[in-house]
C-alpha cells in the first residue's frame, strides 16, 4: 500500500515542472525574509503562512488543473460511488481518496493559523469551497477526474487540519501557563 501511495504521489508531483517548485521556494523565502524585515516579526510570519497557504493551492492547481497531462476527462457526481467501487474490487481507489484527505490537512492547518479568531465551521467551509474551486476547474478544463468524492475527502482532510491545530494549541496553552506558574 505505502509504494503504490508514493507511486501515486510521485506521479501527481512529476506532472508539475521542476522550475515551478524552486519558484516558489524562492518566493516564499525572500517573501518571508521582506515580510518579517518589513513588518513586526510576529505579523510578518503570520503573512508568510499567508504566502505559502497561496503557494500551497497553486500546487495543487498545478497538478491538477494546469500542468496536468491530458488524458481522458471524466466525470461522477454520484456521492460515495468511491467506496461503492472500491468495496467491487478498486483497491487503487483507497490511495486516491487517501491522498485527497492528506493534501488538504495542511490547508486545515495553514487556515487556522492565519484566521486564529475564526471558528472551526468557518475554516472548515474555506476549505469546502477552495475543493469545491478545484472541482470546478477541473470541470470546466476537462482535465483529470471531477467528482463529489474528491470534494468530500478533501474538506475531512481540512477537518483534520483544523484538529491538529487546535490539538497544538491547546498543548501549547498548557504548556505556557505551565511555565508561567513554575
Amino acid at each position: 500500500m505505502e509504494d503504490v501511495f508514493r507511486k501515486y504521489a510521485i506521479a501527481l508531483f512529476d506532472s508539475v515542472p521542476s522550475y515551478i517548485y524552486w519558484d516558489l521556494l524562492s518566493l516564499f523565502c525572500i517573501g518571508t525574509l521582506v515580510l518579517c524585515c518589513s513588518l513586526r516579526v510576529k505579523r510578518g510570519l503570520l503573512w508568510s503562512m499567508f504566502l505559502l497557504l497561496v503557494e500551497f493551492l497553486f500546487l495543487i492547481l498545478s497538478s491538477t488543473v494546469f500542468f496536468r497531462p491530458h488524458s481522458s476527462w471524466e466525470h461522477n457526481l454520484t456521492p460515495f460511488w468511491s467506496y461503492t467501487a472500491f468495496l467491487d474490487g478498486e483497491k487503487e481507489l483507497l490511495v486516491d481518496n487517501l491522498f485527497n484527505v492528506a493534501v488538504f490537512i495542511p490547508i486545515g492547518i495553514l487556515l487556522s493559523v492565519i484566521m486564529k479568531k475564526a471558528k472551526w465551521w468557518q475554516v472548515i467551509l474555506i476549505g469546502l469551497t477552495l475543493s469545491v474551486t478545484i472541482e470546478a476547474l477541473q470541470f470546466f478544463f476537462k482535465q483529470g477526474f471531477t467528482e463529489f468524492d474528491d470534494v468530500m475527502h478533501n474538506t475531512f482532510g481540512c477537518l483534520i487540519g483544523v484538529g491538529v491545530f487546535t490539538l497544538i494549541s491547546s498543548i501549547w496553552k498548557v504548556a505556557k501557563k505551565k511555565r508561567v506558574h513554575l
